[in-house]
């Protein structure tokens, strides 16, 4: 076995588990770092990625990190985290399916989940147009290599 980067096996399979959100019966676009020019918010970004690899005499693992951003964007003081709050959700109830079950995984071909862990963060941005809300989720999952 060729011990490989868990990168975009992983990133892949977000993508995948992530894809067809909706929100206020709206579909939430799901984007690879760049959201493009004309996007409806809110939108979901895919951001940076950490990986670190461990190895034991028999398997090679990854502990890699995923950022996934929602993001929301107000033309006026109206607003607030709720709808990001809420888009965060709905992330993390298909992204932790229960105590060991990931929703990511049946998209991850090579890889067996051990484990998958988040933390969240907020941010609130003046833009000259408004206000941008975002609520960022890391998530951390250690992933054994099958092949």
């Amino acid at each position: 076995m060729i011990n490989k980067d868990s990168a975009f096996d992983l990133r892949k399979a977000y993508y995948q588990a992530l894809s067809g959100i909706t929100y206020n019966s709206q579909s939430v676009g799901v984007y690879d770092e760049i959201v493009p020019e004309g996007a409806v918010y809110p939108v979901i970004i895919l951001g940076n990625q950490i990986s670190r690899g461990e190895r034991s005499k028999d398997t090679f693992q990854r502990d890699s990190t995923i950022e996934i951003s929602v993001i929301q964007r107000y033309d006026s003081s109206e607003g607030g985290k709720k709808e990001v709050n809420d888009i965060s959700n709905l992330i993390i109830a298909r992204i932790i399916t229960s105590n060991n079950t990931y929703g990511f995984s049946q998209y991850l071909t090579g890889w067996q989940v051990i484990n998958c862990e988040y933390q969240t963060n907020s941010v609130i941005l003046q833009l000259p147009t408004g206000w941008q809300v975002e609520q960022n989720i890391i998530f951390s999952q250690l992933l054994n290599q099958l092949n």
